[in-house]
């Protein structure tokens, strides 16, 4: 089971140590559920789950003792905790008791994914790219980016997705020089490009995809796509396992100064139970670790095109998720 595993595999990075779990995002990781208002007590033989009565059942199936915790009263939590823990006590987050911090630990725990996190993270980009692919049927001429967005947003509900990773982007025209925009009720025009990036979150995962289109005719795009491809092909192929990410992002940076075209982002950014988490630019692409790739080429007052997807290191190889899918 997903949650056994990664139980154990927070404990065995803390041997002889109890370590308390209180930021939301870690508590996504190791239950799978969000808003609970709860904290997770790790012990070296015991594990315990804080929480109220009214969320209690949402755990009954992971394997730590529920211990409930009556919220009228002042510090309830931090008692509940003083009662259970042992020492030495180390938390994610700062808390009212004696406890070093672990929360880089955590995230370095994250980094390196599960078999069944890969699963759902494939799953999550298999939502995304499909969706993504159903929305771009209804660019034409006088169709609004926030109606291209709805389209795209009610199909990822419809194929699973739980909640959006970030907010849905789609800028059309001289908008889609610009990276991170939103959707506005401006109408797409023949010749306009439209670039997408969405991500559609499965079972707590989190998936990250840019595409980008062409309403009609533009030669301009053609060229420009045509290159951006060779460019993705050739930072893909240079991915070698425990290669440091800032080291491809100069190899991106490289190829945008030949072309002399802008360079705006970075090249990537790991990603898992948070849309972007570690690895960071000194971080390694070992085995496990999950990353997007999103190479882009902006012309400005003309568009912007990018492409990104997601990748992992798999038996000494930089794969795409979608080979991935026959896992699903």
């Amino acid at each position: 089971m997903l949650y056994e595993e990664l139980l154990e595999k927070v404990r065995s990075a803390f041997p002889r140590k109890s370590i308390v779990i209180s930021e939301e995002t870690n508590l996504r990781w190791l239950t799978g559920q969000t808003n609970t208002f709860s904290i997770i007590l790790i012990k070296p033989k015991e594990q315990y789950i804080f929480t109220t009565d009214g969320f209690a059942d949402l755990f009954s199936n992971l394997p730590y003792q529920i211990v409930s915790v009556d919220t009228s009263k002042k510090n309830a939590f931090l008692d509940a905790l003083k009662k259970y823990a042992s020492k030495p006590l180390i938390s994610d987050r700062k808390i009212k008791i004696r406890s070093k911090l672990a929360g880089r630990r955590i995230l370095e725990l994250r980094e390196r994914k599960l078999p069944e996190e890969l699963k759902l993270l494939a799953r999550a980009r298999a939502i995304t790219t499909r969706a993504i692919s159903k929305a771009s049927k209804y660019i034409e001429p006088g169709v609004s980016e926030q109606e291209i967005a709805s389209h795209l947003e009610g199909e990822m509900r419809r194929l699973g997705a739980e909640r959006f990773a970030f907010d849905t982007i789609v800028a059309s025209g001289k908008r889609s020089f610009y990276t991170h925009i939103l959707p506005s009720k401006k109408n797409i025009k023949y010749g306009d490009v439209v670039l997408i990036d969405a991500g559609a979150t499965f079972k707590g995962y989190c998936a990250d995809i840019s595409r980008t289109f062409c309403c009609g005719e533009n030669k301009d795009f053609d060229n420009f796509s045509n290159q951006l491809f060779r460019m993705n092909e050739e930072i893909i192929s240079s991915i070698k396992p425990n290669i440091k990410f800032f080291k491809i992002n100069e190899i991106y940076k490289k190829h945008l100064l030949k072309a002399k075209l802008k360079y705006l982002h970075l090249i990537g950014h790991g990603i898992g139970i948070e849309s972007h988490e570690m690895p960071d630019a000194e971080g390694r692409l070992s085995e496990g670790v999950v990353f997007t790739i999103e190479p882009g080429i902006y012309v400005h007052k003309k568009f912007g095109i990018r492409y990104e997807d997601i990748y992992t290191i798999k038996e000494g190889e930089c794969i795409c998720l979608q080979k991935l899918q026959n896992l699903l």
